[in-house]
């Protein structure tokens, strides 16, 4: 076929097809395979459970520590004292009620992670509401101060590395404040690990850049 008539025809048939696929419900692209850095989504909030949780995943992408912490909860399980890289570090029978300070949780993800949250590239941050849980069974972990509400939340979403694209999940514990939900941390880590870490699991490659 002529190559003035081939290219034309190719088109014409793509878009034909593209139609068909919308009109049968289906998108352009997968959006599990593709990731597209795009300009900045706007930030849900923590008017609800699963705001909070996805809001919390977005801070820590943009590097935005401060506002992440503010939207966090996180028991400190050493005490006060710096817990090492190859540290493991378990949580208590109960919470001795001290909490990860401000100051510590910022240079402790700039350390992890970098400024700005250059070490990390987070996509299609999803995230929904599970259970409503009942506080009592918490109270070991919240001490005295039980939340009035307290909910599972499954967050999914991509990591990007160097060449490849990862799928990851979290389940989270979320709290309600006076200020809109918080998401509850564990604050605990695994030897040879950073805390952060824990924020993901369920970690798998699902497709590589080119």
């Amino acid at each position: 076929m002529n190559r003035t008539i081939f290219v034309p025809v190719l088109v014409t048939l793509f878009v034909i097809g593209s139609i068909l696929r919308l009109l049968s419900g289906y998108t352009l692209l997968n959006s599990n395979l593709t990731y597209a850095a795009g300009k900045k989504e706007k930030l849900p909030g923590t008017r609800r459970p699963e705001d909070a949780a996805r809001t919390f995943y977005m801070l820590i992408d943009r590097g935005e520590y401060e506002r992440a912490w503010e939207i966090s909860l996180e028991p400190d399980w050493s005490d006060g004292r710096p817990v090492g890289y190859r540290e493991e570090l378990f949580s208590g029978q109960k919470w001795n009620g001290l909490v990860t300070s401000r100051e510590v949780f910022v240079d402790r993800l700039t350390t992890e992670i970098g400024k700005d949250g250059w070490g990390i590239t987070l996509n299609n941050i999803k995230a929904e509401r599970v259970e409503r849980l009942d506080g009592s069974e918490h109270t070991s972990q919240f001490g005295n101060e039980v939340p009035e509400e307290t909910y599972r939340v499954l967050v999914r979403g991509q990591m990007v590395g160097a060449c490849s694209i990862f799928r990851w999940e979290k389940q989270l514990i979320v709290i309600s404040s006076p200020e809109g939900y918080r998401v509850f941390l564990n604050g605990t880590k695994e030897e040879n690990s950073f805390f952060y870490q824990s924020w993901f699991s369920g970690i798998e490659p699902i497709s590589h850049l080119r």
